[in-house]
């Protein structure tokens, strides 16, 4: 994968950079022992899951985000209408 550092020190893949900086900036947060990533709970009324991670760690996670968001985005257009 191809990784590019923005101004804010978050890494994206650069072949898609406007949905990778969208994740990167509404999950990971910068902290000095390395990133929060925080996801809503599937239920509405739950508090966030924040996890601490690693520099390692973070490109797999983005990538995962990304990719359940496509599938999911795949699954509801066909129901539109």
């Amino acid at each position: 994968m191809a990784l590019r550092t923005n101004a804010q020190g978050a890494h994206h893949d650069y072949r898609d950079p406007i949905i990778a900086g969208w994740i990167e900036e509404g999950h990971f947060k910068r902290v000095a022992e390395g990133w929060l990533f925080t996801v809503s709970n599937p239920w509405i009324v739950a508090p966030r899951r924040t996890y601490l991670v690693n520099d390692a760690q973070k490109p797999a996670i983005a990538a995962r985000v990304r990719l359940a968001r496509c599938l999911r985005l795949m699954v509801v257009l066909p129901m539109i209408r």
